[in-house]
This record gives structure tokens, sequence and C-alpha cells, in this order.
């Protein structure tokens, strides 16, 4: 269960980091109809020649290139416009999204599109029910009714009265600016495997890894005795305190599936130019020093002779 969320957890990560928003500024309004007064049904509200469409869409994924008449409807994540009166947004319950097609030039660019905007002012949201358009790079209605319904909340017909007021402009290609991250890289190792080191000598050696930063650098708790790697940076240093040649594995991670992993056999020497001085044991010592006392007498034997 652990491993599966895991891996839920990297694919949102990646989902995110891939995200790309569509910010959409038109022209002031260049033609308007105002409603005729008395308003006979709120809400009444006439544009104006300052006011003009704004507002952005945000996708799962950036648009592919060379799209044309394409439904994205199920590519947006979220939107929030805005027609000088009303505001759309995704969060809100009186507010739909009735469609949303695009066309977009070889580099996913949107060139051309038909994206419509319902927000509902009656609550029953039904036939003849009061609501605003928003019709992206085209025309913004006030205070329209609903003709006909495809579904709850869905209005597929939208007609207007003497109560409704219209903004027209359009800018034609230009008015759409996309702001996506950069590409996110996964890890990769570049550096070779770390060579062995001996104990005592004070080992230093850098990991190096490509991708999108920052990016994280374990072990895995698998480095010899004495040495460690910084997680940050992928050093490895210390001084070895023993004699060892086992598995290590190194692992670069940045949020980018896959990581990138290392596997390789580090060697610890014992210390160069150390020799190992055998020590005596306790009739060891009575033994030399026995043999010590014989030759002293032996000589002064001589000497006496």
């Amino acid at each position: 269960m652990k491993k599966y969320l895991a891996l839920l957890a990297a694919a949102f990560l990646q989902t995110s980091a891939w995200a790309a928003t569509y910010t959409f500024i038109g022209p002031t309004y260049t033609t308007l109809t105002p409603f005729t007064p008395p308003c006979a049904t709120p809400t009444c509200g006439n544009f104006t020649a300052a006011m003009r469409q704004t507002g952005s869409f945000t996708t799962a994924a950036p648009l592919a290139p060379n799209l044309n008449t394409a439904d994205i409807s199920g590519l947006i994540q979220s939107y929030s416009f805005s027609d000088g009166l009303v505001q759309y947004n995704s969060g809100d319950a009186a507010t739909r999204l009735a469609f949303a097609v695009v066309t977009t030039d070889a580099v996913g660019d949107i060139v051309g599109e038909t994206i419509d905007i319902h927000h509902w002012q009656t609550a029953s949201q039904g036939g003849n029910g009061r609501l605003d358009l928003f019709s992206a790079n085209l025309s913004s209605f006030s205070n329209a009714y609903c003709q006909i319904l495809s579904g709850p909340g869905a209005c597929s017909l939208l007609n207007t009265d003497a109560s409704t007021s219209q903004g027209f402009a359009h800018v034609g290609v230009g008015g759409w600016v996309t702001s996506s991250p950069p590409l996110q890289v996964a890890p990769t190792i570049t550096s070779a495997p770390p060579p062995g080191g001996a104990v005592g000598m004070p080992y230093h050696f850098t990991v190096v890894a490509t991708g999108t930063v920052p990016m994280n650098f374990t072990d895995a708790g698998t480095l010899p005795p004495g040495l460690v790697i910084n997680a940050n940076t992928g050093a490895i240093t210390g001084t070895p305190i023993s004699a060892v040649s086992q598995s290590v594995t190194i692992t670069a991670n940045n949020g980018v599936v896959p990581s990138a992993v290392q596997t390789f056999t580090m060697t610890i020497a014992s210390a160069a130019g150390v020799v190992a001085v055998p020590t005596l044991g306790e009739w060891g010592l009575l033994l030399l020093v026995s043999l010590m006392a014989g030759v002293g007498w032996m000589t002064a034997g001589r000497r006496r002779m």
C-alpha cells in the first residue's frame, strides 16, 4: 500500500509540473447593445466601451501543437474570467463551462477558440432561467435567458430580450499568452562509480547527476563505515575506519520519476605501509625476561674468567 501511494504522489507531482496556464486579454468592447429600461427581470447591467474580456484557464498538460478545433474541455482543471460585469470562476456552483474548442499553432499556442461559459442568475438553473454568457474573444451577454436545456443546469440555446445587454469585441490571433514551467527532466547519474579508499585516509568524491533541480542524493546506509553522502551536493566524504569490500547503492531523486540508481562494489583497503607487530602473551614475556637474564649471567661469568 505504501509503495502504491508513493507512485500516486509521484504521478501527481509530475502532473502539477506539466500544468500550463493560458491567459486572455481582449480589446475593449467595440459594439455595445444596452438593455431597455426598466429592467423587467433583474439583474440587468450594461457593458461600456472601457470594459473588456480578461482571464485564464489552466490545463493538466500543455496543449499539443497543431490542434484543429479540438475539444479540450476535459483538460481544463480550473478557469477564471471576467467580462467587466460578471466574474466566471470554476469553483462557483452557478458557473458552468459549456464547451472549450481550440486551434493551436506549431508550438502549442492558441490561435483560435470557441469557449463558452455560463453564469446562472436564477438558482433553479432551469428553462427560461436568467443567465450571463462569456464567449471568449467574441461577445459577452448579461441577463439573457435559457430557451433550451440539454441537461440539469446545461443551457444549449440562449436567447435575449429587452432586459439583456451585449458587448462585442474580437482581437483575432494574438490575444492568448501561454505560461508553462520548463520541462521537468528525470535525474541521470553522469559520474563514474566512486572509487575505493583506504583505512585512515580522508576520502572525497562527488556524485554528479543531471536533470531538474534541486536534486537529492541518498545511499540507503550502504556506504562503508566512516563515509557519508551529502544529500544536497552528492559529495561522499569521511575517513574509512575498517577494510571492507561491499555493495553500495546511490540514488539521485528530484521528484520526477524514475529516480537514477547506481549500484557498485566499493573496496576499502588496509592502511598502506603499515606492518602488523605481533604482541607477546604473558608466558612469552616471562620467557623473554628469563632469556635476557641468562644472557646477562653468561656475560658476567666470562668477564670473571
